[in-house]
């Protein structure tokens, strides 16, 4: 037992020592300094002093913050322009709900820019970060080589040397870039801070005044409160607001001269495109009109355009810009309009909106403002019921639908009306208020929709029939097409942004562009496939620009290359077919990845179409198959002259499922593309539409052959349209029961010839031979009669 335990304290001291020695020797191995060979050591320099350098010209450029100061800058400076306008909204006590929704749709559009500046900055961080981070591992990795280094060689001293200075000035670049990029980030983070907080005031405003719509927040105009606030306080604020009106328009033409300058100039450009249709005879009389106020159209296109460009636009000079677009969307819509009480009506919406505006930038006091909107409600509903019962007597309005639509809008502005009148009598000023301004701003927005439509028809009109356009043979003979699609297109645009605008008028979004937004995402959602309405719209929008651009493909082959290049009819139908094939492909393909449809999915339709065609469409798809080998092919085109089943015909349509074929008795054949491949088909125009005709004629025996052949062959050279290369023939066939047979044989450039050419070369030959006593025959037979033969005696008894 001792003996044991003596081993086994031996053993653990053995093995203690044993573990001792390898710690040092393996400390002795890791620190003895290796011998560096200069041949291994001056590729990784270079390779480090390259890799140093590229490094150093990448920081430089991440310093350079030039892009993301300036989307800094903008949004900063929008920022403030749209704070103060808020601020003014709060210090007013406003109720425009759709200025305060504005204000929140800008911001979230600032707040878009900011954050992608904040991107970029970040992008630039990370890159550095990741710059630095390899680098400070290889400055450690040759300062321990450098440490472990035995040799004493001057020329690898100086190669530590040169690489030392190189990570030195890397390390001197990057110690300067980091403050400017980390103070850029930070700088961005606290004004989309501000911006989000900003935001959020807005919309707490906007939802106050949500709130408060339905609060009595204003004394009855009935009541004694009410006409004590008109005192002397009332008269001294009505003056300041006018004192405090002012034009700051020196700092707003500093902030806005380029685009100030661009308005003016399109304005010029816009009105001497309108005024050429004065000079052109148009059809439409609102297009006359159009034409007759290009001024006022050319005014109202160019601010509508360009004023969202304007930047620090003060509350006079937007006032300004919005009654010029009134007056010039007044002028024109009164030249459109040919009923006097609809143009009362843009006057009287004009009118108000004007005065409305007017009023909040003078601060009008609250008591006033209010006797106003009372004043407003009563006068539309005055007014509209008398226009109403003005249309009403009237026998033929009433059996139009455009009356009808006209009588139900009237019904439900003199609802509005009143309800914003009776609101503002009881003291509900914010619901009052906001009823008349959604009210006047959306028939606003309808009625410049309408002048917009009608100004981008003329607009369209004019650029499609000016002399110009009309020297295209093109667009001359495809003038009214090109103009209806563009019209479609441009007026579909119109209409959606109009919609867009009335409904964020109404509350229903904040903004237009958010109206959009929300209208186009909503949706549902299929087997994992998002189906949206702005997904429809577009699947739809790009299948009929790609028809259309296939319709315009094959307008132009059709019409300016094929018969440029003088070819055939029918191989310039294959091709258009073959180039319609592939735009509807195309466009079918693209529907199906613009709606989320994936390889995977189009796998499954595929199987299920295949499973189909196992089961009942065979014949279809073989009929298609069929159809696409003889647009391949082109052993039959259209314009061929064939034999099907026995029946002679043109070849008038190649369809997806069957061929048209006209007979010459005008009856049409139609034939499935399957029987054309698989059958036997007589195609008289294949290679080339030369073609050969037979003259059969006979004569009498007595005739001279010889002279007989001279008139076959002078009647077939004498005609024009019978070919001499290969020259006519005659070839005597046959000596006949009643003639000796001949043959004429000829060749025309083109089987339309064939049957005609045959015709009249017949009339010519019957006129030569009468000339040359040369005898036709008509079938004879000669009959001989026998003597009857006699009879026996025994016969003639019985």
């Amino acid at each position: 037992m001792t003996f044991c335990l003596k081993n086994r304290v031996l053993l653990l001291i053995i093995a203690t020592f044993t573990l001792f020695t390898t710690v040092l020797l393996a400390q002795n191995i890791v620190s003895t300094p290796e011998n560096v060979s200069i041949a291994d050591l001056l590729p990784r320099a270079e390779v480090l002093k390259t890799d140093t350098q590229n490094a150093i010209d990448i920081i430089t450029g991440l310093k350079d913050i030039t892009e993301t100061e300036l989307l800094y800058t903008n949004a900063k400076t929008k920022f403030e322009s749209y704070k103060s306008v808020l601020n003014d909204l709060k210090s007013s006590k406003s109720n425009e709900l759709d200025r305060i929704r504005a204000v929140s749709g800008n911001l979230r559009n600032i707040d878009g820019m900011i954050s992608n500046a904040l991107s970029m900055i970040t992008k630039k961080l990370n890159t550095y970060e990741s710059i630095k981070a390899d680098f400070k591992t290889k400055q450690a990795e040759w300062k321990t080589r450098k440490e472990n280094s035995l040799t004493t060689s001057q020329a690898i001293r100086d190669v530590f040397i040169e690489v030392e200075s190189a990570l030195k000035k890397l390390n001197n670049v990057i110690d300067q870039a980091e403050p400017t990029l980390v103070e850029n980030q930070l700088k961005i983070i606290q004004l989309q801070r501000d911006t989000r907080n900003l935001s959020r005031q807005a919309s707490d405003l906007s939802e106050e005044i949500r709130k408060n719509l339905f609060d009595i927040t204003a004394n009855p105009m009935y009541s004694k409160a009410f006409f004590n606030e008109f005192n002397r306080d009332f008269a001294e604020s009505f003056k300041n607001g006018l004192i405090s009106v002012q034009l700051p328009i020196k700092d707003f033409f500093d902030n806005n001269f380029k685009t100030i300058i661009a308005q003016i100039i399109l304005i010029w450009l816009l009105a001497a495109l309108l005024k050429q249709t004065q000079q052109a005879e148009i059809e439409g009389l609102l297009l006359n009109k159009i034409a007759e106020n290009y001024r006022y159209a050319s005014i109202l296109c160019s601010l509508i355009l360009t004023m969202p460009l304007l930047e620090k636009v003060p509350t006079t000079i937007e006032f300004l810009y919005t009654v010029t677009i009134f007056l010039s969307v007044l002028k024109l819509a009164s030249a459109i309009i040919a009923c006097e009480t609809r143009r009362k009506i843009v006057y009287g919406t004009m009118g108000l909106l004007i005065l409305t505006d007017l009023f909040e930038i003078i601060s009008l006091p609250i008591p006033f403002f209010r006797l106003f909107g009372a004043v407003i409600a009563l006068f539309g509903i005055i007014f509209m019921y008398g226009k109403k019962y003005k249309q009403a007597e009237s026998s033929k309005a009433r059996s139009t639908w455009l009356a009808i639509l006209y009588d139900l809008f009237a019904k439900l502005l003199i609802i509005i009306f009143a309800v914003a009148f009776v609101a503002q009598i009881i003291g509900y000023s914010g619901l009052s208020f906001h009823l008349l301004s959604i009210t006047l701003k959306s028939l606003f927005t309808a009625l410049t929709a309408w002048v917009f439509v009608i100004i981008s028809d003329d607009i369209l009109y004019v650029i499609l029939n000016n002399k110009k356009s009309q020297k295209t043979a093109f667009i001359n003979a495809h003038s009214k097409v090109l103009l209806n699609h563009s019209v479609f297109l441009v007026n579909t645009f119109i209409i959606a942004i109009s919609l867009a605008r009335i409904l964020s008028t109404l509350g229903a979004f904040e903004s237009t562009g958010e109206g959009i937004s929300q209208i186009m995402s909503l949706g549902i959602t299929f087997n994992e496939i998002r189906l949206t309405i702005g997904t429809i719209v577009f699947a739809i929008l790009s299948a009929y620009v790609t028809l259309s651009i296939s319709w315009l493909i094959q307008r132009i082959l059709e019409e300016e290359i094929l018969p440029k290049y003088k070819v055939e009819k029918g191989v310039g139908i294959s091709i258009n077919r073959l180039i319609n094939y592939f735009f509807i492909t195309l466009s079918v393909l693209i529907v199906f990845s613009t709606i989320g449809v994936g390889i995977q999915s189009l796998t499954v339709i595929f199987g299920a179409l295949g499973i189909g065609i196992g089961f009942g469409l065979q014949n279809i798809v073989n009929n298609f198959a069929s159809g696409l080998i003889l647009l391949f092919e082109r052993s039959i085109k259209v314009g061929d002259i064939v034999v099907v089943g026995g029946e002679w015909g043109t070849v008038k349509k190649l369809g997806l499922r069957a061929t048209v074929i006209q007979t010459f008795d005008n009856s049409e054949m139609i034939v499935p593309n399957s029987n054309l491949v698989s059958s036997t088909v007589n195609n008289w125009t294949l290679s080339e539409r030369k073609t050969r005709f037979v003259a059969s004629v006979g004569v009498d025996y007595d005739s001279d052959i010889q002279l007989v052949t001279k008139l076959l062959l002078e009647a077939a050279s004498n005609h024009p349209k019978v070919m001499q290369d290969p020259a006519p023939s005659v070839v005597f066939t046959a000596f006949g029961d009643s003639s000796l047979n001949f043959d004429l044989r000829g060749w025309v450039p083109d089987i339309d010839f064939r049957a005609s050419t045959k015709n009249e070369i017949m009339y010519e030959i019957n006129r030569l031979f009468r000339e040359n006593n040369i005898v036709i025959p008509f079938p004879q037979r000669d009959i001989h009669i026998k003597e009857p033969l006699k009879m026996p005696e025994t016969t003639k008894k019985n």
